[in-house]
């Protein structure tokens, strides 16, 4: 009689190998035999168990398909009374019936058995395929039960809740992330009414963090472009894409360790190519007509490889690292940066301003480099119910703000004529003025600008920009007109104070006006500047005030000649003081008082009245003149230009 040997009692190698000419669904099968073959099979998974998984939902079915080596899918689905569970490869076809048992817990005890026999500890790539929203709750279910599932890439097909699966993928060896008709809330941007797509809970597992490629097809939703500057490989579809985050992209490729190649497709319509020539400039290759793609190559700062950017008439954008040797002949190669390039009206023209708002990283960049010709004068003024900021950056530009109902219209135009506004509902024109003016100066490229000029034609608005001038805490300019505490006192070379209305002294003998500068005098940025121009029409003013400046011009009501004989005397002594004028309004009256102290005047052959002081221990001479306008000028000048035969005074 012969004896029948159970698979169980063949050696170990013997059982490997004819585990390897079965299906995984024989071997799940076999598994369930006994105990002694369920604990081999679990202590020696076969080779050929599946290194591909994909789990898919679909109505009231669910499927689980995988390669182990042949593609094969295992479907369940209700029926009565239980369940059906099929299983088919390319040459198979198999079903089995489970009777008061819910399709939802036979695919769960199926798919857990999957997993933990998969041959490969590291899968090639896991997709989850969700066409129903009710079976992303068992799906979660499962993996709970898993633990960590390790895949080099996932996939997510329709899935809503996509923060919740991440974490259950092992960071370490996740390599790859691919996500299809992606419908998580969108943010709403009310001033453009586009939806745009909320990573805001992805972005911060480190599933997204880790990985290196990323593939995003989202053609309902506009995305940010930040979410994805730290991979290495990106691939998106969407409805749209900003100039800004075209600008951004170009910048960060320039700096970025990572970044190799990043695709971007959009659906809506690119209608931004004017904006795009000014960033980017003309393209680094002749367009040909018959196939209009632009190319452009610029250079990476310290780096032999040379960024490609290539964009089509289908609106593709496609950025690229290549080598310097893989440019095309006769390529022009862009070396100056893009932000560079533009002046302040090109700045607001190109949202410049508004790119330092697109994320933290831009924002650091605009900050830490200034575009160099960003302006370096400055005038901020207010009148009636207006006001407006001019500035050189080269040119001239205006930008004005005023009221209109329900919020207020800002316009900015330049030498050339060019005009433009923008409304802003429910903010006050001083609020928007007050904000502008902020970000201008914060974005100035120069340490010192040349002049900073407050003209407040309407008192009331001094406070709000004095307000604003606290926000920005110290400016360095070379002049200024007002505030003097906000300035840098250490840059600050030139003072000028126009139409001063400061409470004045009353000098109640003469009935005279006199200018009170007893808040400002103790100030460093007074103490500490070099020039000073003050225009005082209604005032007499202090000469003492000014003894320590270099170059000082005052135009003012009178000036009594005893403080004409004292600034001569302090420019005898001063190692400062190298000019000095002053205009007097009213007529000065006191000439004898005057030629009693200077003497009689030299040169009677015009209308001006001059005196030449020497100078103690000095090679210069001190001139002073008087001219029939009642203009004072006192000046250091040399020995050599005194006119020959001229007395000089000691």
């Amino acid at each position: 009689m012969l004896s029948h040997t159970l698979l169980i009692d063949f050696p170990a190698v013997v059982k490997s190998k004819l585990f390897e000419n079965l299906d995984f669904l024989s071997i799940l099968k076999l598994r369930k035999a006994c105990y002694n073959l369920r604990h081999f099979i679990d202590e020696n998974p076969p080779k050929s168990l599946c290194w591909n998984v994909r789990v898919s939902t679909f109505s009231e079915i669910i499927s689980i398909k995988f390669e182990s080596p042949n593609n094969m899918k295992i479907s369940f689905k209700p029926i009565e009374n239980g369940c059906v569970m099929s299983w088919s490869n390319d040459d198979i076809f198999k079903s089995e019936e489970f009777h008061d048992e819910s399709y939802i817990d036979v695919y769960l005890r199926e798919l857990g058995i999957i997993m933990k026999h998969k041959r490969r500890p590291v899968l090639d790539y896991f997709s989850i395929e969700l066409f129903n929203g009710e079976g992303s709750k068992e799906v979660l279910k499962e993996l709970t039960r898993i633990g960590c599932v390790s895949t080099d890439e996932l996939t997510f097909v329709g899935c809503t809740q996509i923060a919740k699966f991440l974490p259950f993928f092992d960071s370490n060896n996740l390599i790859k992330i691919r996500i299809k008709c992606h419908f998580v809330p969108a943010l709403e941007d009310q001033e453009h009414a586009m939806r745009i797509l909320n990573l805001q809970e992805i972005r911060q597992l480190e599933q997204w963090k880790n990985s290196k490629h990323v593939t995003f097809e989202a053609v309902d939703f506009c995305v940010q472009i930040q979410d994805f500057l730290h991979f290495e490989q990106v691939r998106i579809n969407c409805k749209m894409i900003s100039i800004q985050d075209i600008v951004l992209l170009k910048e960060c490729f320039r700096t970025s360790s990572t970044l190799s190649s990043f695709v971007i497709r959009v659906y809506d319509g690119f209608n931004e190519i004017e904006q795009l020539h000014a960033s980017l400039g003309f393209p680094s290759l002749q367009v040909d007509l018959g196939n209009p793609e632009e190319i452009w190559f610029s250079r990476i700062p310290n780096n032999e490889d040379v960024l490609r950017v290539f964009c089509n008439m289908e609106d593709l954008f496609y950025f690229c690292r290549i080598k310097i040797q893989d440019v095309p002949k006769g390529a022009v190669i862009i070396t100056n940066k893009i932000l560079s390039k533009l002046d302040i009206f090109s700045v607001y023209v190109s949202r410049l301003l508004k790119l330092r708002k697109v994320c933290y990283d831009l924002r650091q960049f605009i900050d830490e480099n200034p575009p160099k010709p960003i302006c370096w004068e400055v005038k901020a003024s207010t009148f009636n119910e207006s006001s407006s900021i001019k500035f050189e950056s080269p040119k001239n530009i205006i930008i004005s703000f005023k009221p209109i109902e329900k919020g207020c219209v800002m316009s900015w135009r330049n030498d050339d004529y060019v005009f433009k506004f923008e409304e802003f509902l429910d903010e006050s024109y001083m609020d928007v003025f007050s904000r502008e003016l902020g970000l201008i100066m914060k974005h100035h490229s120069r340490a010192g600008l040349d002049s900073f000029l407050v003209e407040l034609y309407q008192g009331e608005h001094g406070e709000q920009v004095l307000e604003q001038l606290t926000r920005i805490g110290c400016v360095s300019t070379d002049e200024i007109a007002k505030f003097l505490p906000f300035f840098n006192s250490k840059d600050l070379k030139g003072i000028r104070i126009e139409d001063y209305i400061e409470r004045e002294e009353e000098d109640q003998e003469n009935n005279i006006r006199m200018l009170n500068l007893q808040e400002i005098r103790q100030l460093d940025q007074w103490q500490n500047s070099k020039r000073v121009k003050v225009e005082v029409n209604d005032f007499n003013v202090r000469i003492q005030d000014f003894l320590h400046f270099e170059e000082v011009g005052i135009d003012c009501m009178g000036m009594p000649v005893q403080d004409i004989i004292l600034l001569k005397e302090s420019f005898l002594t001063s190692p400062t003081l190298t000019s000095f004028n002053i205009l007097i309004h009213a007529y000065f009256d006191e000439r004898e008082q005057l030629h009693a102290s200077f003497g009689l005047p030299v040169g009677q052959d015009n209308s001006d009245e001059k005196w030449f002081f020497r100078i103690p221990d000095n090679k210069e001479v001190l001139s002073v003149t008087l001219t029939m306008a009642d203009r004072f000028i006192f000046r250091r000048i040399e020995m050599k230009d005194v006119p020959k035969s001229t007395v000089i005074r000691d």
